[in-house]
């Protein structure tokens, strides 16, 4: 199975989608501090209103490409811009998210029957009306559907599989979430650290100058806490079972899963060894008009220290004159005898296993 490809204006024409005239106006367009929603009424042919439906909203799904699991999307429809108003430019842009209702338009009938009042072509016939016949079994049908879709300014990139979205999924359809963060609190030993006086001659001249701290002083790391949310995946994209959920769990040794690993390679543009993927935390979402009903939203949760997760401070023990290099630093922690760079660190050689985390936006096992 190919990607999603959208329908032709061929295929579009036959649904003769159309504006609604409505007695409070249509589109309506809101603009909140909170958010800006605008809807808008369309009339199509009856038969084909779930095929205009999941047009304006568009859909997911994902498929084979030689092997490799592949993510397809097609874009939501946007909010048309009148042309030549005043502005124009100004007014963001409105993607259809959601289809508030769909209703009947001309009544033509019940439907099972044995009668059609719609050609394969969309033409009318000139069949008599008939008679109204109430049975359990009986469901109204109209020559029209009055669709209703609500739009809105979405928080991420909307980018169809042809577009240009910087080559990998978290390009798109990702929205940036701010967490609250909370410095560490490092105790440093009173070794490491005494008072100095900027007139300071010797040890103790004037007082106070070169006198080791005598109990241990305290130092804030800070830190950063972020998650990115990746939107409306097809439902079998992830779960047990799925190649993306066995990716990131891992297979039970310690240096497999993704959970509590730091980043091997620069991720969106936070340097390499800084940023650990603390946990994954996923909601079902029920868009049912996509490939396989339900959608998931899944949200990474980040973990950022500009020193790096696999490094500590190192205090040196104060002399009464300080050597060159006898400075306060981070250094690399691991085990045994070799210094490793980060993106280098083998496996198990220190506290955190390095990944590409930008492999946590591709559903394919790898």
């Amino acid at each position: 199975m190919p990607g999603l490809t959208p329908p032709d204006q061929t295929t579009i024409d036959t649904w003769q989608v159309d504006e609604a005239v409505t007695a409070d106006g249509s589109p309506k367009v809101s603009f909140d501090r909170t958010g800006s929603i605008a809807t808008r009424q369309v009339l199509c042919l009856w038969d084909y209103r779930y095929h205009v439906a999941r047009w304006f909203v568009g859909e997911s799904d994902y498929w084979d490409n030689s092997g490799v699991l592949t993510l397809t999307r097609l874009v939501p429809q946007k909010l048309p811009r009148p042309v030549g108003v005043e502005l124009d430019e100004w007014v963001p842009d409105f993607y259809a998210t959601k289809i508030v209702d769909i209703s009947g338009h001309a009544w033509d009938g019940n439907d099972p029957s044995d009668w059609r009042r719609l050609t394969a072509d969309g033409s009318i016939t000139t069949e008599p009306m008939p008679a109204y016949q109430f049975t359990e079994d009986a469901v109204n049908r109209y020559l029209l559907a009055r669709i209703t879709i609500q739009y809105e300014r979405l928080p991420f990139v909307v980018a169809a599989d042809d577009e240009d979205y910087g080559g990998v999924e978290s390009g798109r359809w990702t929205q940036y979430i701010t967490k609250q963060s909370q410095p560490d609190y490092i105790t440093v030993p009173s070794s490491t650290q005494r008072t100095i006086d900027p007139a300071g001659v010797s040890e103790n001249n004037p007082p106070g100058h070169l006198v080791p701290v005598p109990y241990p002083v305290g130092l804030t790391e800070s830190s950063y806490r972020f998650a990115l949310k990746w939107c409306r995946l097809n439902y079998a994209v992830w779960g047990p079972g799925s190649p993306l959920f066995a990716k990131i769990m891992g297979d039970g040794t310690p240096a497999s899963t993704y959970l509590n690993a730091i980043n091997l390679v620069p991720f969106f543009s936070l340097p390499i060894g800084t940023v650990m993927l603390e946990e994954v935390t996923d909601e079902l979402v029920p868009v049912m008009l996509d490939r396989g009903l339900m959608a998931w939203d899944l949200t990474f949760h980040f973990w950022f220290k500009p020193g790096g997760h696999n490094s500590q401070y190192f205090f040196p023990i104060v002399t009464e004159h300080a050597a060159a290099g006898n400075l306060v630093k981070r250094m690399f922690v691991g085990r045994g005898t070799t210094y490793y760079a980060p993106g280098s660190v083998p496996d198990l050689v220190a506290n955190y296993v390095e990944k590409d985390l930008y492999e946590l936006f591709n559903i394919d096992g790898g």
